[in-house]
């Protein structure tokens, strides 16, 4: 009998259009923000763990040691920023690297801290720079861009990469000879912009979602002994029995749900029989 893949296009059918995910946008009215410090003089540094599978930038790192955010949670807005809500619908999550002071000024805003940029003047080694700060810069944290790097600092106490996401003191760090080139300074604290942060969640959860389901129909496919193919426009499955189920590979959910239905109570009165005698089960 020919198999399903070589019949497919001998068939009339046709499936109602698959309507977009509804992605509503979060109420910030009804998210309670915690009250704000007046000041950010005397915050302290903490150390940050990576929680990821990947190497750890100098960028997300700074942010994260200011803001204790999570590492993961840190380079998600960092996308976000970068590539805008729509990058949790890309395969594959871009990797961030080579951060702007534009996109650090950005996500540190997105976390509810305010910063300016400051120019040094001189260009001094980290630890001149830091012996000699005065005023706000002694007293506020900040992330200070040495030659092709972010370093979070606060006071004499500092955080990047090369301590490994742990707060350590100025004079031990890897960077304390390299040459300042500015500093954005944690000026105050403003209310966080919870919709992107909350939006980017909702986003989040759906994929992992999607990728979890998408794992779970490979896995009902292998155990069923059925053979998977796709094109442009549907999922092919081909069962054992010789029964060919199409369906929209786009939508994992609902796949995985179609073809667990049809494993454990198959409908016969959706199948269609073709001229040359397969036998084709399409979903409603």
């Amino acid at each position: 009998m020919p198999s399903c893949a070589d019949q497919k296009n001998n068939i009339g059918f046709r499936l109602a259009k698959q309507a977009p995910i509804p992605t509503s946008k979060p109420d910030p009215a009804h998210r309670s923000v915690p009250p704000l410090p007046i000041s950010v003089a005397g915050h302290k540094l903490r150390d940050v763990t990576n929680d990821t599978r990947w190497h750890a930038y100098c960028g997300p790192t700074a942010v994260a040691a200011i803001t204790g955010e999570s590492l993961s949670r840190i380079r998600d807005v960092f996308r976000t920023v970068r590539y805008g809500s729509d990058w949790t619908t890309l395969e594959r999550a871009p990797a961030v690297k080579g951060t702007s002071t534009h996109n650090v000024q950005q996500v540190l805003r997105i976390f509810g801290y305010e910063s300016r940029w400051h120019t040094i003047e001189g260009n001094p080694t980290l630890r001149a720079w830091l012996e000699r700060c005065t005023g706000a810069m002694r007293t506020h944290p900040g992330v200070v861009m040495v030659t092709g790097h972010w370093i979070a600092f606060s006071g004499w106490t500092v955080c990047d990469t090369f301590s490994e996401g742990e707060v350590i003191d100025a004079e031990d760090a890897r960077c304390r000879r390299s040459r300042v080139k500015g500093a954005l300074l944690i000026s105050g604290r403003v209310p966080p912009r919870v919709e992107v942060l909350d939006l980017q969640a909702a986003q989040l959860a759906q994929k992992t979602k999607v990728s979890n389901h998408r794992v779970a129909f490979a896995r009902l496919a292998k155990r069923l002994n059925a053979s998977v193919s796709r094109d442009d426009m549907y999922l092919w499955v081909e069962m054992p029995s010789g029964i060919c189920l199409a369906m929209r590979h786009w939508d994992w959910t609902e796949s995985y749900s179609n073809l667990s239905s049809f494993a454990e109570n198959p409908d016969l009165s959706r199948l269609e029989r073709a001229d040359d005698g397969s036998i084709y089960w399409f979903p409603r």
